[in-house]
């Protein structure tokens, strides 16, 4: 049995429990003190003969009824009820301090009685006493450690914490949140911490030292203080937060009660006597200068000069750091407060004691200037050193709602769906700016309403904290500055820069140069840290090593070419230099991007471990439209990246549904990027190369006459050929199996008279492929007429996106090649009547008016959402 299975026994034991429980409320060493004492008073009675000497003086009687007195005393301090008490108290104490008083007592006696031990009454009395209370110590000791009901144990007033980690009892209904200042940080507030923690923490001062730190109300100022204690905790730092100088009325009072508040922080280096000799000087000092005139108030007193030279000496020699905070200062009257910055400037200003101010500045220039005309300058002058917190982002205020909201519905009664849900958390985001309020909402409607939760590179986020805790002027310039540390993805937040390479580079290499050479924020020392984090700083290090320059070529001035590895590299391990996840080391939560990995990383979980078809289908579309619209090209291009997971016989079936549901994926237009259904066709290209031979050989043949999507086939085609794959995966086989399909399909069209424009085998852009032959547009001509001219139209028109908006353009010069373009604004209006009718003679009015021959929307029109509908009408 080794020694924790033996700790573990031990912990288990009833009368262990209990003196731990004990140990928690009470000092052990001053009930042993106090035993010790009462064992000696026993046996000095004892050596005097007491008892009897006082039996003789009085009586029995006399005794009898001292006795009775005394029962009664005990009863009236109802040490009944005491005992009854689910808790350690009173009882317990002098209980055991009794127990061991005895004890020690029959120690003594048996080591220096002459009498025999059993056969002394003393010893017999003794034995009965201690026996008494140790049963009785006992019975409460298995009182209070039996085991609770669980009705007893369900608490429902949580930390908002707990809400939003889901750390609450499945089973819990009724659930509150706490209004107590928190010690937890749900938004994101590290940096200020650290900056807090790290300045309280280096500080040496040889005179009082005044930090501030100012915040709106309800933004966190007493929970950033909370964290910072915590954080700061160390044997040779005295943290005091209990003092309350709004709850002294008057000047005296308020001093006396400061300077206790440092004395007892000191401990016990002084004498009760000293320490009010000391307070007498400074009463003295204060009622004479009743006025408060700053230089007669404060000029040298040689009995001030030596108190605080001793209490200097003795914090010095002991190497204590007191850190008195004053929080919610503006609560005080002007008068208080001018009082407490003048004390600590001058009267308490002490070697190695920090003031930490918490306030809201804006009600404290306020409150000095309306009732005494104070410049809030003063205030400045006795400041050392303050930190303001930023305003919450609203961001990261709705994230943390939108969780807590998310895990406070999983234990109601009620179903909530996502749409109500967001709704719920998009409301709540705009009416409040702090989680205060948050949290009184909770308390106040969520409990009526309803009835009854960070995923980044670990190497990454450790060295950024670093940097943070030993320069956070560093940190705070690198998150400033992000354009020129970001160099993947770059487009996600920034666009300054995103398409002039050249301005780029000029900028990015003047920002490094004028970084490094000047050694700001003493970066130089963090250069191997740099470098490991942001490659562009890599680069610029290692290319000025020898030569200085003045433009590097961080981006390609000549080419689009990205290092395939690289950018995935830094998508999948989610690297701070991708601007997707960059904010996200700084802010600390989450974002659209960690979550489109963390859906795709479920996918792939079921893709590689499920054989079910029809919950394939499902999970895809709910990995693919985890966001919907143009955001899912975010998670085609993520989805890309991770095709190399999947199992190699798996792969056959989720190309397969990928190819199926092709035209459902988003194919909203973007400005110089690829859209998700244009991204679509370069996985389903990488699928293809990944398959074995023989899933191969079953997809040619699956497709190999589905004339329906011979556009689709023709762009994987372009996605297959080893020339437009740079550095990607190349399969020049499977790229010649492909094409030579396409090409036999193309001609079993022509030959065979299949018609493109049949509800069989329409879709759009099919036949644009085919135009070009001279035989087949005769073909085409053949076959139109009014219930597919319509279709015709819509294979000319192309679209694209611009600062006027969503443009659709007609290819006016190809419809009159193959159509005639008068013809044509003739005959569509004798096609029946549908949205998509509507919709393109807009487009072939616009294209007559207007010079850019576009016609533009401010949303999107999806022609293939029209298309269907006119199919299926």
């Amino acid at each position: 049995m080794n020694r924790k299975h033996i700790t573990k026994r031990l912990d288990n034991l009833f009368l262990v429990k209990y003196f731990k429980d004990m140990r928690k409320q009470y000092k052990i060493t001053d009930l042993l003190s106090l035993a010790t004492i009462g064992a000696l008073l026993l046996t000095i009675c004892d050596h005097y003969n007491i008892p009897t000497t006082v039996y003789n003086t009085i009586g029995l009687p006399i005794i009898i009824c001292i006795a009775f007195l005394a029962v009664a005393w005990i009863l009236s301090l109802r040490v009944y009820n005491l005992y009854r008490l689910k808790s350690i108290n009173y009882i317990d104490y002098y209980g055991l301090t009794a127990a061991f008083s005895f004890l020690l007592y029959l120690a003594i006696l048996c080591i220096f009685s002459d009498i025999p031990f059993v056969r002394s009454w003393k010893t017999i009395c003794s034995i009965v006493f201690f026996a008494i209370l140790l049963i009785i110590s006992i019975v409460r000791a298995i009182v209070l450690t039996k085991p609770k009901s669980k009705s007893a144990e369900r608490m429902n007033v949580f930390s908002l914490k707990q809400l939003y980690n889901n750390e609450i009892p499945e089973e819990m209904q009724f659930i509150f949140i706490d209004d107590e200042a928190a010690d937890y940080d749900l938004l994101g507030r590290s940096k200020i911490i650290t900056q807090i923690t790290n300045t309280v923490a280096n500080c040496n001062n040889n005179f009082g030292f005044t930090i501030a730190l100012k915040g709106e109300w309800g933004s966190g100022k007493t929970t950033i203080l909370n964290i910072a204690k915590k954080q700061l905790y160390d044997n040779s730092i005295v943290i005091v937060d209990c003092f309350n100088p709004w709850a002294y009325s008057d000047e005296e009072t308020l001093l006396v009660a400061l300077f206790d508040t440092i004395m007892q922080s000191i401990s016990h280096g002084f004498s009760i006597s000293e320490i009010n000799k000391f307070k007498k000087i400074y009463l003295k000092t204060i009622t004479a200068n009743i006025g408060y005139s700053v230089n007669a108030l404060f000029e040298s007193n040689l009995n001030i000069d030596r108190i605080k030279k001793i209490i200097n000496n003795h914090l010095e020699s002991n190497d204590k750091k007191i850190v008195l905070i004053l929080d919610n200062l503006e609560r005080c009257t002007s008068k208080q407060v001018l009082l407490i910055l003048k004390m600590i400037h001058n009267l308490f200003d002490f070697k190695r004691v920090i003031y930490i101010l918490s306030y809201d500045e804006i009600v404290m220039r306020k409150l000095l200037k309306s009732e005494h005309d104070v410049e809030y300058s003063f205030l400045e002058k006795i400041i050392q050193m303050e930190f303001t917190l930023p305003k919450i982002d609203k961001a990261i205020l709705q994230n943390v709602i939108d969780a807590c909201l998310s895990n406070y519905i999983k234990h109601s009664s009620f179903k909530v769906d996502e749409n109500e849900r967001r709704e719920i958390c998009k409301i709540i985001s705009n009416t409040i700016s702090n989680l205060r309020d948050f949290k009184r909402i909770i308390n106040s409607t969520f409990s009526t309403n309803f009835h009854n939760r960070q995923d980044l590179n670990n190497i990454d986020a450790i060295l950024i904290e670093i940097i943070f805790l030993n320069n956070p002027e560093l940190g705070n310039e690198i998150e400033m500055q992000s354009k020129f540390f970001i160099s993947e993805d770059r487009y996600v937040y920034e666009n300054e820069y995103i398409y002039n390479s050249e301005k780029y580079n000029i900028s990015t290499t003047k920002y490094f140069n004028d970084l490094f050479r000047k050694n700001k924020y003493n970066v130089k020392e963090y250069e191997s840290i740099l470098s490991h984090l942001f490659p562009n700083v890599k680069q610029y290090l290692d290319e000025n090593r020898y030569n200085e320059k003045e433009k590097v070529e961080f981006i390609s001035e000549h080419q689009s070419h990205t290092d395939r590895k690289k950018y995935k590299a830094s998508i999948i391990d989610k690297r701070i230099y991708n601007g997707k996840y960059f904010n996200l080391y700084f802010n600390k939560s989450e974002n659209e991007f960690t979550r489109i990995n963390s859906k795709i990383k479920e996918f792939l979980s079921f893709v590689n471990y499920d054989s079910d078809p029809i919950k394939l289908n499902e999970k895809y579309l709910e990995m693919e439209k985890v966001y919907p619209g143009w955001e899912e090209k975010y998670t085609m291009e993520t989805f890309q990246l991770y095709l190399e997971k999947i199992h190699t016989e798996k792969l056959l079936p989720l190309l397969s549904i990928i190819y199926s549901f092709y035209y459902k994926v988003d194919n909203s237009p973007l400005f110089l990027q690829l859209n998700a259904q244009e991204r679509i066709q370069i996985i389903i290209a990488d699928l293809i190369i990944l398959l074995s031979d023989n899933d191969f050989t079953k997809f040619i043949g699956k497709i190999k006459e589905d004339y329906q999507n011979l556009f689709l086939i023709r762009k994987i085609t372009y996605w297959l050929n080893p020339d437009n794959r740079r550095d990607e995966p190349i399969n020049a086989y499977r790229y010649e199996k492909i094409k030579n399909l396409y090409d036999s399909m193309a001609d079993k069209i022509k030959t065979e008279d299949i018609n493109m424009y049949s509800k069989q085998y329409y879709n759009r852009h099919n036949v644009i492929l085919l135009v070009e032959d001279e035989g087949y547009a005769s073909n085409i001509k053949q076959k139109l007429n009014k219930h597919n001219l319509l279709l015709f139209v819509s294979d000319f028109i192309s679209v694209s996106t611009g600062s006027n908006g969503i443009g659709y353009t007609v290819n006016t010069e190809d419809l009159d090649k193959y159509y005639g373009w008068n013809k044509l604004r003739k005959d569509i209006k004798t096609c029946p009547e549908s949205k998509l009718k509507k919709f393109l003679i807009n487009v072939i009015e616009q294209s007559d008016e207007s010079i850019e021959k576009s016609y533009y929307t401010d949303t999107y029109v999806d022609i293939d959402n029209l298309i269907t509908e006119h199919l299926n009408r």
